[in-house]
């Protein structure tokens, strides 16, 4: 999977349009949200629930067959509106790294915010097996923070 440029390429072609609010949110009846891209074999898809915290999880299938996962978890601190902080999570998030398509990079300034993202890779040394934290500093104060965590996936 570390090698496979098409799963890699096709990861951040979904990320990149999922930041960029380019995919189609679907509500679900159990209260989440969905949004889904697919392209030849490959299928993309995050699922999440809440606004403030949040939780959720991203799966890509190839062939019908689950082979990478990503789980996520996140909230904006009492003090501060998660209005004002999403929309530059998404501009950071937007500049997520070709060649390790996970969150943002990791690191992105504009006026008084910061992100900062904190990438842990595993044994594979990279999307095979990671975790992850990001935090936004608003005037060097942290505002909000996000741990994920993941990996490839083997169905039995």
């Amino acid at each position: 999977m570390e090698n496979d440029l098409e799963f890699t390429e096709f990861l951040w072609r979904s990320k990149k349009n999922a930041f960029a609010l380019g995919l189609e949110r679907i509500k679900l009846s159990d209260g989440g949200e969905r949004k889904t891209f697919e392209s030849d074999n490959l299928k993309y898809q995050d699922t999440h629930y809440g606004f403030n915290p949040f939780s959720g999880q991203e799966l890509v299938w190839r062939d019908r067959k689950l082979i990478w996962g990503m789980s996520y978890q996140g909230e904006v601190f009492p003090k501060f509106k998660a209005l004002e902080i999403y929309p530059f999570l998404n501009e950071a998030l937007l500049r997520i790294p070709a060649d390790l398509p996970l969150r943002g990079p990791p690191s992105f300034r504009s006026g008084h915010f910061e992100y900062i993202n904190q990438l842990s890779k595993g044994q594979l040394n990279g999307i095979g097996y990671f975790s992850g934290k990001e935090t936004i500093l608003i005037n060097r104060t942290p505002a909000y923070f996000l741990r994920y965590q993941g990996g490839t996936l083997e169905q039995c």
